[in-house]
């Protein structure tokens, strides 16, 4: 209910003009570099913003998923990824790989493993680090030779250290990168030669 008040509040104020937006420079994407540029000799007022036309970008050729397909989604049975996986079938997929370090953890995780069985998708969970280079091969390679064929990726493996900036160690720091950067690499150049 605040909230809702202070939405209204605010927005009549901004329809009377006692209020208005911040000042603001709008850089199409494509002038990125200047934007960025521009902001570094700090000779902006206000916000830079770039502007993403939508319109722009090509159209997808066919539908964006498939129930022919295999979709895998790494960090699989995290609350990301598990709502992930409910996205997919709803868009028609129906061969799910959730990739975990560990199995499921929790009978909470069976249980919506269960419901998304019983939606009529198959879902697989393949246990594998996708922060080793061999283990998303080895990933790989069994979606290859279960089918069909990998034709979607979501990247939603992640690792939480939270902490006071001047409490972390490097240490950490590469423990939260692992899954994300060197993941999101080897599964790049794993898939490349893919559809």
């Amino acid at each position: 209910g605040l909230v809702s008040s202070l939405l209204a509040e605010l927005s009549l104020r901004f329809e009377t003009g006692e209020l208005r937006p911040l000042a603001h420079r709008v850089f199409s994407i494509d002038d990125a570099v200047a934007a960025f540029r521009h902001m570094a000799q700090a000779r902006h007022k206000g916000k830079v913003v770039i502007d993403v036309d939508v319109k722009q970008s090509p159209p997808l050729e066919g539908p964006l998923v498939t129930e022919s397909g295999s979709y895998l989604i790494t960090g699989g049975l995290g609350g990301l990824g598990l709502e992930a996986a409910r996205w997919l079938i709803k868009q028609g997929a129906k061969h799910i790989v959730l990739s975990s370090r560990r199995g499921p953890q929790s009978s909470e995780q069976e249980k919506i493993l269960e419901d998304l069985r019983t939606s009529g998708a198959e879902v697989r969970v393949v246990e594998a680090d996708v922060s080793q280079r061999e283990a998303v091969k080895q990933l790989l390679e069994e979606i290859e030779s279960k089918g069909p064929l990998l034709k979607g990726v979501i990247h939603a493996a992640g690792v939480l250290s939270d902490g006071l900036v001047l409490q972390q160690e490097w240490s950490s720091f590469e423990r939260v990168l692992a899954p994300k950067v060197s993941g999101a690499w080897y599964l790049h150049e794993l898939t490349k030669g893919l559809d």
